[in-house]
């Protein structure tokens, strides 16, 4: 019955603490002695008024023995309550006795580049206070980053040291509740909800995610790891809101001046908090120059179908790379059981030679030296490899992030994409090696059973939020806790810069809608919006790819029905596809909208729903030359002929009848495009969903392959698109004069682009 006064107690003495302490920018200088009375340093958020309590401030404070603490706010709001900081080395105990010697602050903005994540392009802005404490002749300083989304903390000494331990700790109100995974050496835990003080004592995976009674939302991880340091994990015990830091070697050695990596709590709203890339901005920068190589996208993953017997079959492989080259897939990642074939190059040019480039599996301990490193990578070039996949590391101690460092850098030497799976968290990687599409570092569909909707509607606040996920969705067969729509969902609502799906080609084709999702789907992102949701109920996340929205949307309860507003669209009227769980499979509507308009669709239990969102294009009236965009060359009807299939052509724009076409609507978003000359409509050569087939003329049928109808889309300047209805390809024009049309996932080429004049 006193468990709320004292907490309420607590939450007014840290805000408090965080008004009355605020300090300006300087430097001060102290005694060599504790304080006689409680005393702290507060650092704000840029833009926030320095002695109010609104956006994020965090106070570092010592008490009469010296003990540091750090405690944060948000908007006036308690997020985290003062707790122990501080180092253990083998020659001081730098979290007791420690007496204040000065602070500086610095305003800290930046811009950079990333190739995944919530935002390729990110401006960031933070102030970094820097308080130095001295225990006699040792020295400590307490680096402090404000971010508008959270606190980073970390430390530097002077010179050399033996570090024993951390005191670093985060402290949550015992009623918030907190989202959290038990610590595995490849964090593949499941992720469950539950109030803080019913957290079991313990030990767990540095990706909390906690609501509090107060509005705030806070996550908690580390950023910055590399081989100078080790990794770790918190401890807990029962009935406190207290989590330490713990490191994963019993001490780290430093024979120089360093600085720790940091410990991050990204702060605010939910919203604020899952859009945050916190963890990224306090990484080290890029340490690869060029990134044009760099190429993100969807990954066949035939493990599922055979596991290691298909990976040393190469008449499968080989099928592979075809299914792969019809769904518009630019990558096959073979994994383990590949090794001492002798077929690899032919798989590699089979592959190539139909838009597919090959990626291979590898045991860490393959790549454990530079040597073993320099001749397998080697070899790949040699072969047209663009790509592999580092597994089974398993740990977070100094000696293995030393192999992070060497591996990660000899991959880009090598100019070949990285998966890291059985690996450590993200730890801002993304940012430092951008060639690191993605990491697992979570329990996935690789999984076929033991994961429950509450780990799945947990990710997108917790593992997910840190980075890019290997999790592998859509694989259908894998007896997952959600419904089907639902793990289409997860293609937005979890972010992953190389999507690899697990399944059988026959899983797929069982379901076309789920085909036509993924040949659409972007695995890169320049902006996101957390819409609504909590690590229980679901969540509805939408992320913006150009000029398309998309929306992945699951719910942790039953049936009914998710509703949210669209206000994230801006302005304008918007084409929705929206594909959900039907009663025979999922099923996909149009609709067209208004930004801001509230999108309600109905749900199963543990389902969802994901949608495509395109601005609606004004149409023009009568017959007009629709032509490539910057050109004069026209769509065509090869040589003004009449009759079905005749190929659909570029050719010079004249004006004649063979070359102009009527968009005549069809009521939903949707046209017929209707050559003058001879009646007929563009059509997709043998209804195919397939990227690649051809582009014809034929006579329209209305009915249930609508191979014959085409989405206009607004690609802004007087522009269009035209997407297929039935395959959800684009229409795309050839290279030159003459060459017939093609459908072809999105890939922002002006052959894809096209005006009507």
């Amino acid at each position: 019955m006193n468990r709320t006064p004292r907490r309420d107690l607590a939450a007014a003495a840290t805000l408090a603490l965080t008004t009355a302490l605020t300090t300006v920018v300087g430097t001060t200088t102290a005694g060599a002695a504790p304080a006689a009375e409680p005393v702290g340093w507060t650092s704000v958020q840029p833009g926030a008024t320095p002695t109010g309590c609104d956006g994020v401030r965090a106070t570092v404070a010592l008490d009469t023995d010296g003990r540091p603490t750090l405690g944060a706010t948000w908007n006036c709001r308690p997020a985290l309550l003062p707790a122990p900081i501080g180092l253990v080395t083998g020659t001081a105990d730098l979290s007791t006795g420690l007496a204040f010697v000065s602070r500086s602050d610095r305003k800290v903005d930046y811009t950079y580049e990333t190739t995944t994540g919530n935002t390729r392009t990110r401006t960031r802005t933070a102030t970094e206070t820097r308080l130095v404490f001295a225990k006699g002749a040792e020295r400590i300083t307490v680096h402090v980053r404000t971010s508008p989304d959270g606190v980073a903390l970390r430390y530097e000494l002077p010179g050399g040291a033996t570090v024993l331990r951390e005191a670093t700790s985060f402290e949550l109100p015992t009623d918030a509740q907190l989202s959290h995974e038990g610590s595995s050496a490849a964090h593949e835990q499941l992720y469950s909800t539950s109030a803080v003080s019913e957290v079991a004592s313990g030990e767990y995976g540095m990706s909390l995610f906690g609501r509090l009674a107060n509005g705030a939302s806070v996550l908690l991880s580390e950023s910055g790891v590399d081989g100078g340091y080790s990794g770790g994990h918190f401890t807990h015990t029962q009935g406190g809101g207290r989590f330490t830091v713990q490191l994963a070697d019993a001490q780290v050695v430093r024979t120089a001046a360093f600085s720790t990596p940091w410990r991050v709590a990204a702060i605010g709203s939910t919203a604020a908090v899952v859009e945050s890339t916190l963890e990224d901005d306090v990484a080290p920068a890029s340490r690869v120059a060029d990134i044009s190589w760099i190429k993100p996208g969807i990954a066949a993953w035939p493990w599922f179908d055979g596991t290691r017997a298909t990976q040393k079959d190469l008449g499968k492989l080989k099928a592979w790379a075809d299914y792969a080259s019809s769904q518009g897939w630019p990558y096959l990642l073979v994994d383990d059981g590949w090794k001492g074939v002798t077929w690899m190059p032919q798989l590699v040019a089979y592959a190539q030679a139909r838009g597919v480039r090959i990626m291979l599996w590898y045991r860490w301990t393959d790549l454990e030296t530079a040597a073993q490193r320099d001749a397998e990578f080697t070899r790949l070039n040699q072969w047209g490899v663009v790509g592999v996949k580092m597994d089974f590391m398993g740990s977070e101690a100094q000696v293995r992030q030393q192999w992070y460092d060497e591996a990660l850098a000899d991959a880009a030497d090598h100019r070949l994409m990285v998966d890291l799976h059985g690996a450590r968290l993200p730890v801002g990687v993304h940012r430092t090696w951008p060639h690191v599409l993605t990491s697992e570092a979570v329990r996935g569909e690789e999984y076929s059973t033991g994961r429950t909707i509450g780990h799945v509607t947990a990710i997108p606040y917790t593992r997910g939020a840190l980075g890019a996920a290997d999790y592998s969705p859509m694989s259908f067969q894998r007896s997952n806790p959600d419904s089907d729509a639902a793990e289409l969902a997860l293609g937005v609502l979890y972010e992953s810069a190389l999507m690899l799906p697990g399944g059988k080609v026959s899983d797929y084709r069982a379901r076309p809608e789920a085909q036509r999702w993924m040949r659409q789907l972007p695995t890169v992102w320049d902006e996101s919006r957390f819409v609504q949701g909590d690590p229980v109920s679901g969540a509805v996340i939408a992320r913006r790819n150009g000029d398309r929205w998309f929306v992945g949307a699951i719910t942790g309860g039953g049936a009914g029905t998710v509703a949210y507003p669209t206000s994230f669209l801006g302005g304008g009227s918007w084409h929705a596809e929206i594909t959900t769980d039907g009663p025979d499979g999922l099923v996909r509507t149009s609709r067209v909208i208004r930004a801001g308009d509230t999108l309600s669709v109905p749900t199963v239990a543990h389902g969802g729903h994901a949608v495509k969102l395109t601005r609606v294009a004004a149409l023009p009236a009568g017959y007009r030359s629709v032509t490539v965009a910057g050109t004069a060359d026209a769509v065509a009807v090869e040589g003004a002929a009449t009759g079905c299939n005749v190929p659909v052509v570029r050719a010079a724009g004249d004006g004649s009848a063979g070359r102009t076409f009527e968009l005549r609507p069809l009521g939903d978003g949707y046209v017929r495009i209707v050559n003058r000359g001879s009646g007929e409509d563009l059509v997709v050569l043998g209804a195919s969903r397939d990227a690649g087939a051809r582009i014809v003329q034929c006579g329209y049928a209305a009915g249930e392959k609508t191979n014959d109808e085409w989405l206009v889309e607004d690609a802004g300047s007087g522009r269009v698109r035209f997407a297929n209805r039935y395959s959800g390809l684009y229409l795309t024009a050839a290279a030159a004069q003459g060459g017939q049309f093609e459908q072809r996932p999105l890939d922002g080429s002006a052959q894809q682009l096209f005006t009507a004049s």
